[in-house]
């Protein structure tokens, strides 16, 4: 009866680790298929954003750019080493110090990325309904960048500190083998940008029609539906990432 047992053991476990090793190559190809043109875009957009002075000194395309720097900065890490772990069917074995640069760049960049989208989501706010105040402006202007700075220094902070006074354990099983406390930082994040920006489409939506369709808020228009697209974005891959990290600390 043992004997019996241990064969079927065997066959289930064979047949797991047959169609993990299946599902792994799929994730390969898909993403690597995805990753190239993806890497081309991003480049492309940045050229074409940095090389246009008047683009590049642009304050609502200061976000965006940070955005695509960001992006670019995953899609030559944090994906290649996805494709790396995929290929060698996760039997890769990685140190500590490897996986905690992974999650410095991978959890670091997120939230970042979280907080500067809810910053531009406020940051259009001003630029769209308080344009005309001159000296907002000016004060403004300077808060724009130190907002930004601000952004950056707190939340790498942060991420240093998580990964180094919190507990973390290895499971070389998962392409990403340390977790801590992240999972707390992002739903609070994401709400926040995602209201915020709903707000701003609202209001921008009444205001246009309110005054008419003027050059001026033709362009404020574009400027929001700029972000939408980024905020749509969001709702398709960070959405199910935030309700998986709900159910989890549940």
């Amino acid at each position: 009866m043992s004997n019996d047992n241990d064969s079927f053991n065997y066959s289930n476990n064979s047949a797991f680790r047959h169609n993990e090793s299946i599902f792994n190559t799929v994730k390969f190809w898909f993403y690597l298929v995805f990753l190239i043109p993806s890497i081309i875009c991003s480049i492309f957009s940045l050229y074409y954003l940095l090389w246009n002075r008047t683009l590049r000194h642009a304050l609502h395309n200061h976000a965006i750019i940070i955005f695509l720097s960001i992006g670019l900065t995953y899609e030559v890490t944090i994906y290649p080493w996805m494709l790396n772990y995929y290929y060698k069917q996760g039997l890769w074995k990685r140190t500590h110090l490897f996986c905690t640069v992974w999650i410095f760049i991978d959890w670091g960049l997120y939230y970042t990325q979280t907080t500067l989208f809810a910053w531009a989501t406020m940051e259009r706010h001003i630029l769209i309904f308080h344009d005309n105040i001159g000296l907002l402006i000016r004060v403004y202007r300077q808060k724009h960048r130190v907002g930004q700075s601000l952004t950056w220094r707190k939340h790498w902070k942060m991420t240093v500190q998580l990964l180094f006074v919190s507990v973390n354990y290895l499971i070389f099983s998962l392409p990403l083998t340390l977790m801590s406390v992240f999972y707390l930082l992002g739903v609070p994040l994401y709400v926040t940008a995602k209201f915020t920006h709903i707000g701003l489409l609202i209001r921008v939506y009444r205001q246009t029609h309110r005054v008419g369709q003027s050059l001026t808020w033709r362009k404020h228009w574009k400027m929001t539906v700029q972000l939408l697209f980024v905020s749509v974005n969001y709702l398709i891959f960070s959405l199910p990432l935030t309700l998986m990290s709900v159910f989890y600390l549940l």
